[in-house]
């Protein structure tokens, strides 16, 4: 027979014990898992043509520099236009990440367009100036630019 003593010690044990495997399950729960990249059709990127591509790297000033992948944007505001973010790789470059933005104007498809160094990496390792672009110049906060960044990153993880 179970005299009251046990009794409150097992109603004790039958209050606590799922209180103490609650807690214990909570804790043991994994945070959840970052987001994934933002898919690049939400934010309109572009796929940059390796012909252009090739053109930019044409204009490289550093011996032996490439670009390794690109991506565009719609540059905001400004007619015909699009932002191209590529990462520039080299032996006189340090590491990972010089990535460069230029802005194309014109028509790729008919080999009729202009490139322009955005401020920046761009700038420091390319020749392209922008005198055949009349009264447009580039500021490095320009609409697009950042997406065409972000556009760029996304490219790498995939």
């Amino acid at each position: 027979m179970i005299d009251n003593r046990t009794r409150r010690a097992v109603s004790a044990y039958a209050v606590v014990l799922p209180v103490m495997v609650g807690l214990l399950a909570a804790c043991s729960e994994q945070a959840p898992p970052p987001p994934a990249p933002q898919p690049a059709a939400s934010l309109n990127c572009l796929t940059v043509p390796d012909v252009l591509l090739r053109d930019i790297e044409d204009g490289l000033t550093v011996e032996g520099a490439t670009l390794r992948d690109g991506a565009g944007h719609v540059a905001i505001n400004l007619e015909r236009s699009f932002f191209v973010a590529a990462e520039v790789d080299g032996p006189e470059l340090e590491g990972d990440g010089d990535v460069g933005v230029w802005l194309v104007t014109g028509l790729v498809v008919l080999g009729e367009q202009t490139i322009q160094s955005v401020p920046g990496v761009a700038t420091l390792l390319s020749s392209f100036d922008d005198s055949s672009l009349g009264s447009v110049r580039v500021k490095s906060d320009a609409g697009g630019i950042s997406e065409a960044r972000e556009c760029l990153e996304i490219s790498l993880q995939v």
